[in-house]
Order: C-alpha cells, then structure tokens, then sequence
C-alpha cells in the first residue's frame, strides 16, 4: 500500500490485485493507521479487480475510525470492484470518482 499526502487529504494506492480475507485485516490496520486525522482519504482502486465482504468491510472499517465529516472516496474503480460496490449499495457511502484528481478536487460536504 503506497500513501501519498496531499494539500486536502491523503492518497492510498492499492497494489494489490484483490482485497479479500487474506488482505483485509493487514489492509485496514495499515490504512487506519496512515488516515491519522486526515478528512479526506482517496483509494486509488485501479489495480484491484476483485473486492469480497472481507475487504468491503475493511474499507467500511477505516471510514469508523475517520473523524466526523470527513469522506473516503473511491478512484478508478475496474469495472468488478464498481459492480459490487453498486450491488452493495456502497457507492452511496464511498463516492466513486473517475480519477484520483476529481476525487481530490471535489469539496467536501459543508457540516
């Protein structure tokens, strides 16, 4: 997992083909870690071509533990993640974004 700071968030770039059981635990405790205060987090989710309820759990699982208000938000979903996010309903908590730059440039909600 590659976290890049930016000006109004953090940036998490998943290298990994699949976010399933075997990666989940280690995926959340590391993202949890590296959000640290941080209100703004993007997943850049271009490598990732298969999600199961493991790692969407881990990835509901880091949004708990972000400060109130804040967003995580999904970049360039492959087309199997974007399905089961959308099956999933999750695409109404994470907004997916075309790119990590429209994800960063979108304002975040007004409390």
């Amino acid at each position: 997992m590659e976290v890049e700071k930016v000006k109004d968030g953090l940036v998490v770039r998943l290298p990994h083909s699949r976010l399933d059981a075997a990666r989940a635990t280690e995926f959340r405790t590391g993202l949890a870690a590296a959000v640290d205060g941080h209100c703004l987090v993007v997943l850049d989710m271009s490598k990732v071509q298969y999600v199961d309820s493991a790692g969407l759990g881990a990835i509901v699982g880091v949004l708990k533990v972000m400060p109130k208000g804040c967003e995580l938000r999904l970049a360039h979903c492959t087309t199997p993640v974007r399905k089961i996010i959308e099956l999933t309903r999750l695409d109404r908590v994470f907004p997916p974004f075309a790119t990590v730059e429209a994800a960063l440039a979108e304002p975040l909600p007004a409390a």
